[in-house]
């Protein structure tokens, strides 16, 4: 009768312990698949948010070196104001003094900030960054070039009435994968582990004569 009740005693104890561990395993499991979601969720925030800001300092940087003295004379603007751009995944719009999307032609003067939306298509995340336009009267600005690429001299950098006031450094894109697109990257900025670097040109600051 001790021995049936001893290996009775004894299944139970292995069911018990074997419920625990399977109890455990499948725990970690769901934390495991739960991490390599919020991972994948994560990069795709931080690829549309570099894609915003990519957005952000394409339209600022043709604010700054402007073709000429309206919006159309710089920009294409599609239905409900989205201006055509040749960045995938990102839409841009002009805002004016109250925040509201510009739809229709005007002086680039009445355009007070931009509106990027960056989108990742692989986790469907998108990212909104609005940036103010300086004003243009007394100002230095940084320049890219015109087109954005190395210039032939430094003193080429600058606009008619502008002086190049010293090299701020190289500047260019950053880019993690083929899943994931190309972002914009400043001068003394940094890619971060595991992204490559694809150098552009020389950034310039310039200001009034």
């Amino acid at each position: 009768m001790k021995t049936k009740n001893k290996s009775a005693s004894a299944l139970i104890f292995a069911t018990i312990l074997l419920f625990v561990v399977l109890s455990l395993v499948v725990s970690m499991s769901y934390v495991t698949v739960l991490e390599q979601k919020m991972s994948q969720k994560t990069k795709s925030s931080v690829s549309a948010f570099y894609s915003a800001d990519s957005g952000i300092e394409w339209a600022l940087n043709k604010i700054a070196h402007p073709a000429g003295l309206n919006i159309d004379n710089n920009f294409t603007m599609l239905t409900g104001g989205k201006i055509q751009t040749s960045l995938g995944g990102i839409d841009v719009y002009l805002l004016d003094k109250n925040g509201n999307v510009i739809t229709s032609n005007d002086t680039l003067d009445s355009v007070k900030a931009v509106r990027a939306v960056g989108s990742e298509s692989t986790g469907g995340t998108t990212r909104a960054i609005e940036a103010a336009v300086a004003a243009t009267s007394g100002g230095c600005y940084v320049s890219y070039g015109t087109p954005p690429s190395p210039a032939p001299s430094p003193n080429d950098m600058c606009m008619s009435g502008y002086s190049n006031k010293g090299d701020l450094g190289q500047w260019g894109h950053c880019k993690q994968n083929a899943n994931f697109g190309e972002w914009f990257m400043p001068p003394a900025g940094h890619c971060g582990s595991g992204y490559s670097y694809n150098g552009t040109g020389e950034a310039y600051l310039c200001c009034p004569n």
